[in-house]
């Protein structure tokens, strides 16, 4: 079984694990006011992320114990700063204008 297929069926999508460019570790969200010590977001932007766009790319893990109403949300590092690389690429990609054919600038 292929690390994508294992994912896919452990997690529901098709995050893989980061190789080794990324760190892969767990980290919990900052509280409120406080920035992530990996990426500079902070707490409702992670939020956003995690919950949206970036939800089928980042692993979470949810600590909570049974029957308690409140717990702490762990994100993957790697995957996220994957998923920033990822995103950032893409971006510049789309902003390359291709050259323009040359105009003919011998009109009369």
């Amino acid at each position: 079984m292929g690390a994508t297929s294992f994912y896919r069926e452990a997690f529901g999508s098709t995050v893989e694990p980061s190789a080794g460019r990324f760190l892969d570790r767990y980290s919990p969200i900052p509280p409120n006011g406080k920035k992530c010590e990996f990426t500079g977001l902070g707490h409702s932007r992670l939020y956003q992320l995690l919950n949206g766009p970036a939800k089928a790319f980042v692993r979470v893990a949810s600590l909570r114990e049974p029957g308690a109403k409140r717990g702490s949300r762990l994100f993957h590092v790697g995957d996220l700063l994957n998923y920033l690389d990822r995103l950032a690429a893409e971006q510049a990609a789309e902003s390359v204008v291709p050259n323009p054919p040359p105009s003919d600038s011998k009109k009369s």
